[in-house]
């Protein structure tokens, strides 16, 4: 383990099956994204800055907050007006995840970064996202709400649809001031309270057939490649989408 690290938990396990599988995707550097959150975190914590797959390789942030924990680092962080080149596009998205079912759906977002993480991983050649065991669920919706990114303007019409749809919600609010969250897309974010979702890419379409709604926190199969599990005992294990 790298000098200074925490004792391992079952998230930090994720992380460094994670970083392991990071190393030997990019020997000698490559364009990595970056998703937010507190796994997240943990992995930006395990990257060895001495490690040349680390230190030779160009980092997508999804939110402010990943990209002051990667320039903290001291690790190159690019503008995302960089994804227009081509060659710029992402070798490996490394995110975490709220919930994942069996058929590798997830439901994601809740740091509140649901559409930059969304284009990142449609972008990304790569998608490993990591998890600990407590995020496995046998039908997705069964402990998590689905976030919606929705546009200011149409908060009344997106709240109306989905009342009309029959689902509760909530429109979420900050921990530290007044007033909704207000994601770095100058979006709110509402939670929509579905219980077990039975064919997530129905209600994916769905809500995104919403005016207004920027992405749904629904991560279909197609966006996923590797999930690593991390368990307590600070063991993990690599589920690979077939």
């Amino acid at each position: 383990m790298i000098e200074g690290l925490r004792m391992p938990d079952a998230k930090m396990a994720a992380a460094m099956g994670a970083y392991r599988i990071f190393v030997e995707l990019c020997r000698d550097g490559c364009i990595v994204g970056i998703g937010s959150g507190s796994t997240v975190k943990r992995f930006i914590e395990v990257l060895d800055v001495g490690e040349p797959a680390v230190a030779r390789s160009l980092y997508y942030a999804t939110s402010v907050d990943t990209a002051i924990h990667l320039s903290s680092r001291g690790l190159r962080v690019l503008d995302v007006s960089m994804l227009m080149n081509e060659k710029l596009l992402p070798d490996v998205y490394v995110d975490g995840a709220d919930e994942v079912s069996r058929e590798l759906n997830l439901i994601k977002g809740g740091g509140g970064a649901l559409l930059r993480e969304k284009v990142l991983a449609y972008l990304s050649r790569r998608r490993i996202y990591i998890v600990d065991a407590s995020k496995l669920v046998d039908v997705l919706g069964t402990r998590f709400p689905v976030p919606l990114e929705v546009v200011p303007y149409t908060l009344p019409l997106v709240t109306r649809s989905l009342e009309s749809m029959g689902y509760m919600y909530r429109v979420r609010s900050g921990s530290g001031k007044l007033g909704p969250v207000v994601t770095d897309n100058g979006n709110y974010v509402v939670d929509v309270y579905t219980g077990p979702i039975r064919s997530p890419e129905t209600l994916e379409s769905k809500f995104m057939s919403i005016p207004g709604v920027a992405a749904t926190g629904i991560f279909l199969r197609t966006l996923v490649d590797t999930v690593i599990v991390g368990f307590e005992d600070g063991s993990y294990k690599e589920v690979v989408r077939t």
